[in-house]
């Protein structure tokens, strides 16, 4: 976050995990974001080519789906990260539950409140209490920040403090 940057693409697919040097084991412990094709500085005008891909769209904040109606910010980074937290927490991919027979996919926000409902029905039981604070602060983009200079260094300190620091203290969450 503090490289003044937006990747605009986090996703699952977009996280690698690499073999030690010289062993047939993958090192979990270290995974890798990748797909970085369309990252950008922040302050530059996002382009709108990748967003063809609809089953995609779950992993972008309502306001950067289908046509988006906004530039891409931290904060739609910031959502996408949630998701990913989600689909760890509960150990499935977030695109399955609009998988299933006679389920249409609702509109921007609707799937936005359906996929917070779905963090608070099973996050606090699979992850904790602060795991489960911790992704719907990055879905609800609820940093509160208000004011920031011009690289979000404010956003990047709550973020910081609001989601890794709890995160990092592992299975001790809540």
């Amino acid at each position: 976050m503090s490289a003044n940057w937006v990747h605009q693409d986090i996703a699952s697919h977009n996280i690698y995990f690499f073999q030690h040097s010289g062993s047939p084991e993958f090192n979990f412990a270290n995974p890798a974001l990748c797909g970085f094709e369309f990252a950008r500085p922040n302050d530059k005008i996002s382009l709108n080519d990748y967003l063809k891909n609809p089953s995609l769209d779950i992993y972008r904040h309502p306001s950067r789906q289908g046509d988006p109606d906004e530039n891409h910010t931290k904060q739609h980074d910031l959502y996408s990260f949630g998701i990913l937290l989600l689909e760890l927490g509960i150990w499935r991919l977030v695109g399955s539950f609009f998988e299933e027979p006679k389920r249409s996919i609702p509109g921007k926000q609707k799937i936005r409140q359906y996929i917070e409902q779905i963090a608070k029905r099973s996050l606090a039981h699979c992850m904790g209490e602060a795991y489960e604070r911790a992704t719907l602060m990055c879905l609800r983009s609820d940093f509160g920040v208000r004011y920031d200079d011009a690289i979000g260094s404010a956003l990047a300190k709550a973020f910081h403090e609001s989601v890794l620091q709890k995160l990092d203290s592992g299975t001790m969450l809540d």
